[in-house]
């Protein structure tokens, strides 16, 4: 990095559902190596997305609709490194759940700073806002073309989308003025659209 330059953090959306609870509870998120895949050529782009996630960047945790979908935001405190899977990955993976069964055991992960909000959001809120800013088809966006989530993990997510998303988390959940992270990036994310 040159010196005095400023970057600004990314904004990621992971999708968690069943996995949400202990990756919150240890502070991390992580996605298995697809042995043998070529990165950035595969279909799983959204398990090689973790190797995009840099210390500072924001991360937007999806919990699932039936867990109260946008449950909480972090900040990486690391940038990603290769890691085994977790016990608890295992055991889901072994559950032989559609899209989960027989995960590599490697993997790759990044450690996060949580901040679980009290007041969940609904995916359903942003439909609009998803659907003006949202990537086109092939554009690797978190976003399908009604406005839900695809099936995925993790995408860096479109700055308006984000802005929409932190504001409004802040809205409903004030006490996150006190993480300085949050306000800088909800700052950031302003000044971007201006």
């Amino acid at each position: 990095m040159e010196k005095g330059r400023f970057l600004m953090p990314n904004v990621f959306f992971v999708t968690q559902g069943q996995a949400y609870w202990f990756e919150e509870r240890d502070g991390y998120i992580w996605a298995p190596n697809p042995e043998g895949a070529i990165p950035y050529h595969s279909d799983r782009i959204f398990w090689w997305n973790v190797e995009q996630v840099k210390s500072g960047d924001v991360i937007i945790h999806y919990a699932g609709k039936d867990k109260g979908d946008i449950s909480a935001i972090s900040r990486a405190t690391t940038d990603y490194y290769d890691s085994p899977i977790t016990t608890e990955l295992k055991k889901v993976s072994e559950a032989g759940i559609p899209g989960v069964a027989d995960w590599p055991h490697k993997g790759r992960r990044v450690d996060c700073a949580y901040v679980s909000l009290r007041n969940k959001m609904p995916i359903k809120i942003f439909k609009n806002i998803i659907l003006e800013y949202k990537r086109g088809k092939g554009g690797h966006s978190a976003f399908n073309k009604n406005g839900g989530v695809c099936q995925g993990y993790l995408y860096e997510l479109e700055k308006p989308i984000a802005y929409a998303m932190i504001k409004e988390a802040v809205n409903e959940n004030p006490y996150l003025q006190e993480h300085q992270f949050i306000i800088d990036i909800l700052k950031t994310l302003c000044l971007e659209r201006n």
